[in-house]
């Protein structure tokens, strides 16, 4: 696996989208969704993205936990009251089960136990 198959893997875990992750790391935005297809076909990438987001490293540890902070605190937020809309909802609700390996074949039956901080809910 080259350095930029690494990168890939590690910037990929940062919003889970392939195609910025690829643009990210140097692919040109005209290559890039197909760039990021490949990559993710690529079993030695699959095997890393999985070891990494099982085991973030150090240097992501604090931005992957920020992000889910953030959320966590759009897709249990009420959409009524707080602005969010249904939509900003749902995207967030999928890549909290993206993060969570929920989607992966084999996992369909997997339950997720989910603490919320009710201090996710209190103004700064």
């Amino acid at each position: 696996m080259n350095e930029r198959q690494k990168r890939f893997c590690l910037e990929y875990l940062k919003d889970f989208n392939g195609k910025n992750a690829a643009q990210r790391v140097g692919y040109s935005e005209k290559t890039a969704e197909a760039q990021a297809s490949r990559l993710l076909r690529n079993v030695k990438v699959k095997k890393l993205i999985e070891e990494l987001s099982k085991k973030p490293v150090r240097r992501m540890e604090l931005k992957i936990e920020n992000i889910v902070k953030e959320l966590k605190k759009i897709a249990f937020a009420n959409a009524d009251g707080e602005k969010i809309k249904t939509s900003d909802k749902l995207k967030a609700l999928e890549m909290l089960g993206k993060y969570l390996g929920m989607f992966d074949k084999g996992k369909e039956q997997m339950t997720v136990n989910i603490m919320i901080n009710s201090n996710l809910y209190t103004k700064d």
